[in-house]
């Protein structure tokens, strides 16, 4: 009997074994824009009575968990999802009584998975996600993290790619002995077999361009399912901004995480050109405005030096920094700007309010429909309330990032900023005609569109229309908040619209993913 607990969730990193890791196999397809991963590794214990292993790992943010099986000798077990609690139970009982048993969980800092096997007994497990690949930078990247953390006899990638518009191009660049080729002119293949029983601590990144769409963009069709794609004109000139850095300086931040943070704070302001208007928060016990109006870039040194002199101390009232940040763009909000904030952190609140509900809600009736402004999270490590970060982010227009605490932390942080540097579209809807040709659409209008990026809108056409062909689709800008720099509406999609063969990614999954990461 097998107890599986199975819960939304790159690869595992062995925590602590008595048994042996024989094989680790990845066979990914990324179709389009989505990726489905399957890991399957074999394990074996060779010792004289029953024995338990415990892998933890960690997937990418929005991935989910779509599939998780294991096979003992002839027999084929199917995870199943129950409460957390009984899992645990039923688990613990089996393992007592010396019977293969496996659960998979999710911690507060990765999912793990303990398997216990019979003596002599091997088991193969396979793990299968999904993901929707975020456009950024003009880039899609597929990352898979490798860290077995022991050797491993055999360990083998396979990715395919396809895309119904082809490939700009394909590289691995974290991961030079990885072989790309072309199968065909949509069809790539990216493959990787390290050394034999070699240590592996691998991050592989495939990052790969697909052809830009033009005008209002591209719909991809798998009847009764579509997905429209927009990408923001790049010769579109960038609005101004309006950003307050908020920055957790409380007693956790200490050592290499408060020296990374003050770096990636600093080349962030440095970044700041042109009309773009600032001003820094810190937070511990108490909340600290470096400047309680907003600031233009001439005030850029001053920044900087206040930065070099932070120190990390007390305790995290997020609630406060992030109320105080709020307040210095509603005071000096500006129309024709872009009000955002852009917080990092790396613990739980734990000052004056901690309540994550009433820290939501206090940030949503601060942050009104007058200010309008996004707000983007990135968090610091594992020993953090990250789904805190991320529905506070997904309330108010903005998405989240989680740092891994490495010795390129502060590059990561950077990164993410220049993902959100550039907006170049704001107040932007899109509508379909005839205006009963779609239906259970997904999010249809966007605050921001950030140079490199993608709008995605799925949904389903209406089963009364017989000329999907004839789709159109109109996307209105608020131009007032764009200065009128580009009119794009009225633009046809009739010539853009591309049919999905049988067999290739399902417009339904991208609805699905979509539904999922807004939720």
């Amino acid at each position: 009997m097998l107890a599986l607990l199975l819960f939304s969730a790159c690869l595992f990193t062995r925590a602590s074994s008595t048994t042996q890791v024989h094989s680790l196999q990845v066979d990914a397809s990324v179709d389009g824009h989505y990726a489905t991963t399957t890991v399957t590794s074999e394990i074996f214990n060779a010792g004289s009575k029953a024995a338990e292993s415990k892998f933890s790992f960690q997937l990418p943010e929005t991935a989910f968990v779509s599939g998780f099986t294991v096979r003992v000798g002839n027999r084929t077990y199917y995870g199943v999802v129950i409460e957390a609690t009984a899992a645990e139970e039923a688990y613990e009982q089996q393992v007592a009584q010396g019977n293969n048993a496996v659960i998979l969980s999710r911690g507060m800092s990765a999912f793990a998975i303990s398997i216990n096997l019979r003596a002599e007994t091997a088991g193969i497990f396979e793990l299968r996600y999904e993901q929707l690949l975020t456009r950024r930078l003009g880039a899609y990247e597929y990352d898979l993290n490798i860290s077995p953390g022991s050797p491993v006899a055999n360990v083998n990638v396979s990715i395919v790619l396809d895309s119904p518009v082809g490939f700009y191009g394909v590289e691995v660049p974290s991961t030079p002995s990885a072989v790309v080729s072309q199968v065909y002119g949509t069809r790539y293949h990216v493959g990787w077999t390290p050394d034999a029983g070699s240590t592996i601590n691998t991050n592989l990144v495939v990052k790969y361009i697909v052809p830009d769409t033009t005008g209002a963009g591209r719909i991809f069709l798998d009847p009764p399912y579509f997905v429209h794609m927009f990408v923001p004109p790049s010769e579109l000139p960038a609005l101004p901004k309006e950003l307050v850095l908020v920055l957790d300086i409380s007693g956790s931040m200490g050592g290499p995480k408060i020296a990374q943070a003050k770096t990636a704070m600093a080349g962030i302001v440095q970044k700041l050109t042109g009309a773009d208007k600032f001003s820094l928060v810190t937070f511990e016990s108490a909340v600290t405005a470096w400047s309680t109006s907003l600031v233009g870039v001439s005030s850029k040194s001053a920044a900087l030096s206040y930065i070099d002199g932070l120190r990390a101390l007390g305790g995290t009232d997020l609630n406060g920094g992030m109320l105080q940040a709020l307040r210095i763009l509603q005071d000096g909000h500006t129309s024709g700007f872009v009000p955002m904030t852009c917080v990092v952190t790396d613990g739980q609140p734990n000052d004056v309010m901690s309540e994550p509900a009433e820290i939501r809600a206090n940030i949503r009736n601060a942050n009104n429909d007058a200010l309008a402004a996004s707000i983007f999270s990135l968090g610091f490590g594992f020993d953090l309330n990250f789904d805190l970060l991320r529905q506070i982010s997904l309330e108010n227009r903005g998405f989240e990032k989680r740092i891994y605490v490495a010795d390129d932390a502060a590059e990561q942080v950077t990164a993410f900023f220049t993902q959100i540097s550039t907006p170049l579209l704001s107040g932007i809807s899109m509508t379909y005609t005839p205006t009963d040709s779609m239906m259970n659409v997904t999010t249809a209008t966007f605050p921001y569109a950030f140079a490199g990026s993608e709008l995605v809108v799925a949904g389903v056409i209406n089963g009364s229309q017989t000329q999907i062909t004839s789709t159109s689709s109109t996307v209105s800008v608020d131009r007032s908040r764009t200065h009128g720099h580009v009119d794009l509406t009225r633009v046809s999609l009739t010539n853009s619209i591309v049919r999905l063969s049988s067999g290739r990614y399902s417009a339904q999954q991208y609805a699905t993913s979509i539904e999922t990461l807004s939720s």
